[in-house]
């Protein structure tokens, strides 16, 4: 493991956060170990993040699942609905994917770790958007 953190650093860390999605403890060490590499560890993103972390280039976007309150079921939904074209707004987001698995708490929680930054400028707006 020496040997793949110092040759691959991105994709070895991607992968050691990849392998504690859901102990927040755990996932705050990796992402500081990761920083302390020189590694940036790209906020979730609608539009760019999979399921799990992720190396993008010399970064290392934050995968969806380690948002809490998101399941699986949401996140596949996103996926598949990103896969023909990204959002472009939250209402856009509303609109195509299935409500019933990305209900109300799910995209608080999203709008609340910065998954949907790319979307709006400021994330009381999105929470204040949500109800309409």
């Amino acid at each position: 493991t020496a040997w793949l953190k110092a040759n691959y650093p991105v994709i070895f860390m991607a992968a050691m956060l990849a392998s504690v999605t859901g102990n927040l403890r755990k996932t705050a060490e990796y992402v500081d170990e990761s920083r302390r590499m020189g590694i940036e560890v790209l906020t979730p993103d609608v539009n760019e993040s999979h399921v799990s972390f992720t190396p993008v280039g010399q970064a290392i976007r934050f995968g969806l699942a380690a948002i809490k309150n998101v399941g699986t079921q949401a996140i596949e939904s996103l996926l598949k609905e990103r896969a023909d074209r990204p959002f472009d707004s939250l209402l856009d987001l509303c609109r195509r994917v299935d409500l019933r698995v990305v209900n109300k708490r799910v995209l608080e929680s999203l709008i609340q770790a910065g998954a949907c930054d790319s979307l709006a400028d400021h994330r009381a707006q999105l929470v204040a958007a949500l109800d309409e």
